[in-house]
């Protein structure tokens, strides 16, 4: 199990490099880490690869669990045969089925350790088991290869998951959230880039109103930094704003990093099969759309303990909630521009995506980390 983690981290830090990847990308992975737990589920539940898979399928989201059924019952002559077993490795399988393939120029991908023998020799021999599992069933050699054309799929077509996968162009390629309606580098959605990355938006239809800006005319009539304070005092008639904030030097947090300030984690019940559930996988957008980070539980711009217990455990203490502890006027004013794998330089890229200046002219006061390992 310890080289199984150590490898999908490897693998997620390099396809966060490469985009969506190469030599069958996203879809390659999703094969290969869905073929390895199950592999592994059927070791533990002594059951065939088929029962094994069909099992892993109904534990996913209701969307999913319907492509990966359809695409087990398209492999089940393979996966019933008892040959299988002893060649088998989740990498060359996918490669098998031409789910993974080699790009011109590349080297064959693999998330588990290759095999002792040649994995090009380990590859064909699954492929001529396929063709003979098939062609046992009464496919001729063109309705073989129509048959596994279905599953040659682009995970990113899926319904739901395409959806995920245009929000994470949009939020990956500008550090930016993926939902912003007025443009101001501020959401009211928490994955994505959103306000688990930067204070949450309270008006997003307008730009002129966001965290960590100065107030517009005090906020006497709205609250244009988000803090929560606006108005006036009926007995002094000053705004709050000036009352509460004005002379106490507010100030909010920016940090900019890679994975130790986005608090990078991949939850252990994903790809243990002792762990995994139903009830690990009823959540998997938020921590996808957010590049397996966590800042909202982080040190830098944490706000909140964890809701998901059995993914992520501890007790939220941040530079953030430390700051906000002492002035209630740094209510919302984080912004967390960190990313996997980010190095010195791409810290000049990410200040291009910050948002801090007001309309006015003034910059608002904040505490800035620029932290690399």
């Amino acid at each position: 199990m310890h080289y199984f983690f150590k490898y999908i981290l490897t693998f997620l830090l390099l396809s966060y490099v490469e985009g969506r990847g190469v030599n069958g990308g996203f879809s390659c992975a999703a094969c290969t880490i869905v073929s390895g737990i199950a592999d592994q589920l059927a070791q533990i539940h002594n059951e065939t690869l088929l029962a094994a898979s069909l099992r892993l399928c109904k534990m996913l989201p209701s969307g999913v669990e319907n492509y990966c059924i359809d695409a087990v019952k398209i492999l089940e002559p393979i996966l019933v045969n008892p040959k299988l077993s002893e060649v088998f490795t989740p990498d060359a399988f996918c490669y098998s089925i031409n789910i993974c393939y080699l790009d011109p120029g590349r080297d064959y991908c693999h998330l588990f350790p290759k095999p002792q023998r040649n994995f090009r020799n380990n590859i064909q021999d699954i492929k001529n088991l396929v063709v003979a599992s098939y062609v046992g069933s009464g496919l001729n050699h063109n309705g073989f290869h129509r048959h596994l054309k279905q599953i040659a799929f682009d995970l990113c077509h899926i319904p739901g998951i395409r959806e995920l996968c245009e929000m994470f162009d949009r939020s990956w390629a500008r550090i930016q959230p993926a939902v912003d309606a007025d443009g101001d580098l501020f959401s009211i959605v928490r994955a994505a880039r959103g306000s688990f990355w930067r204070g949450q938006d309270c008006h997003d239809w307008d730009k002129n109103s966001y965290p960590g800006r100065q107030p517009l005319k005090s906020d006497a009539m709205f609250d244009s930094n988000c803090n929560g304070i606006w108005g006036i005092d009926d007995k002094t008639g000053k705004p709050w704003e000036d009352l509460l904030c004005k002379d106490f030097e507010s100030r909010g947090v920016i940090y900019i990093g890679d994975s130790v300030g986005a608090h990078f984690h991949f939850p252990e019940p994903w790809i243990n099969p002792l762990l995994i559930s139903e009830e690990t996988l009823h959540n998997y957008t938020q921590p996808l759309l957010d590049e397996l980070d966590w800042p909202h539980l982080g040190f830098a711009t944490g706000f909140m303990n964890t809701t998901e217990p059995l993914l992520i455990k501890g007790v939220t203490d941040s530079l953030y909630l430390k700051l906000r502890a002492r002035n209630r006027c740094n209510h919302r004013d984080y912004q967390n521009l960190s990313r996997n794998g980010a190095s010195s330089f791409d810290g000049m890229t990410y200040v291009k995506s910050l948002s801090r200046e007001s309309i006015t002219g003034q910059t608002c006061s904040c505490l800035i980390w620029h932290v690399w390992q």
